[in-house]
């Protein structure tokens, strides 16, 4: 099963498919075992994220071509922090900050605040 986790709600912005089968290698390896604290592998809808070292920001190249008008140069983010745990929102929603993907900040700020 997979673990999505999205601040967009997926009815009006959809499942990056083909990221998904491509994330499917990423969420089916075990957590590494080096002592350290992680955040989980996850996919948010629209980018699969590794496991992430706590108090790490991780980085993905934007959807751009799931999501027109995001900048192809840009990256995403996604902060895991100190306890291993990945950022939360003020609604309580695991969260991917993907406002630098965008030329339509607009777009995004309403995506992410519904």
């Amino acid at each position: 099963m997979p673990r999505f986790r999205t601040p967009f709600p997926p009815k009006s912005h959809g499942t990056n498919w083909e990221a998904y089968f491509q994330c499917e290698s990423i969420l089916s390896k075990p957590k590494p075992d080096d002592g350290r604290v992680y955040c989980d592998a996850v996919f948010d809808d629209w980018l699969c994220w590794d496991y992430t070292p706590a108090g790490t920001t991780a980085y993905g190249r934007c959807p751009h071509k799931f999501m027109p008008g995001f900048n192809i140069d840009a990256y995403a983010e996604k902060q895991c922090m100190e306890d291993g745990q990945w950022f939360r929102n003020i609604k309580n929603i695991t969260w991917t900050n993907y406002m630098p993907c965008s030329t339509h900040q607009g777009f995004v700020k309403e995506a992410v605040e519904e």
